[in-house]
C-alpha cells in the first residue's frame, strides 16, 4: 500500500467510527415521535375496527337479499297456464279432535278441475266434510289456471264451532312455457 492508500482507508475507517457512535435526537422530539407513531397504530387500528363492520354489514346484507329472493322465487310450486296440477296438502299436526270440515279457496282465475266430482269442476270455492281425521294426512285435489303468475290459495280447518284450527296458504307460479 502506499501512503495515499493509508491515509485513505484512516480516513474512511474514522468515518466509520463517528457514525457508529449514533446520533442521538433530543428527548421531546423522541417523545413527539413515539406519540406519533402511537397515534397512527390507533389510527390504522380504528380503520381496520371499521373496515371490518362495512365489509361484514355489507356481506350479511347480500346473503339476507339472496335468502329473500331465494325464499321469493323457490317457495312457491310451479305449474303450467292451462293444464291440471296435483296439489297436495298435509295436515298431520292438527291436535283438535272435532274436525268438521275443510274449505279451500282458489284465487281469481284458478278453478278446481273434477271428473268425479263435477258439482266442483270450474268453482273456485269447496268445502269438504271430514269425517275422518286420518283422511286429512294427505289431502289432493287438482287446479287450473287461466292466467300466468303467483297464486296463492288457501286451505282452511275448521272445528264444529266453526273456528278456523289451522290455516294454510299454498303458493303455486304459474307459468306459459
Amino acid at each position: 500500500m502506499s501512503m495515499s492508500d493509508d491515509r485513505i482507508e484512516a480516513k474512511s475507517k474514522s468515518i466509520f467510527r463517528t457514525g457508529s457512535r449514533g446520533l442521538e435526537a433530543s428527548p421531546f422530539l423522541s417523545r413527539r415521535i413515539a406519540n406519533e407513531v402511537a397515534s397512527r397504530i390507533e389510527w390504522k387500528r380504528k380503520v381496520r375496527w371499521w373496515q371490518g363492520w362495512a365489509i361484514g354489514g355489507s356481506g350479511l346484507g347480500l346473503g339476507l337479499a339472496s335468502f329473500c329472493a331465494w325464499l321469493f322465487l323457490f317457495s312457491a310450486f310451479s305449474a303450467h297456464v292451462g293444464q291440471p296440477t296435483l296439489v297436495e296438502v298435509g295436515l298431520r299436526n292438527i291436535e283438535v279432535a272435532d274436525v268438521a270440515r275443510v274449505e279451500i279457496e282458489l284465487p281469481e282465475g284458478v278453478t278446481f278441475v273434477s271428473t268425479r266430482y263435477p258439482e266442483i269442476d270450474g268453482t273456485s270455492t269447496v268445502s269438504i266434510p271430514v269425517e275422518d281425521k286420518a283422511a286429512l294426512a294427505s289431502f289432493p285435489f287438482v287446479v287450473r289456471s287461466a292466467e300466468s303468475g303467483l297464486k296463492r290459495v288457501r286451505v282452511m280447518v275448521f272445528d264444529r264451532g266453526g273456528k278456523i284450527v289451522e290455516e294454510k296458504i299454498l303458493k303455486i307460479r304459474f307459468s306459459n312455457s
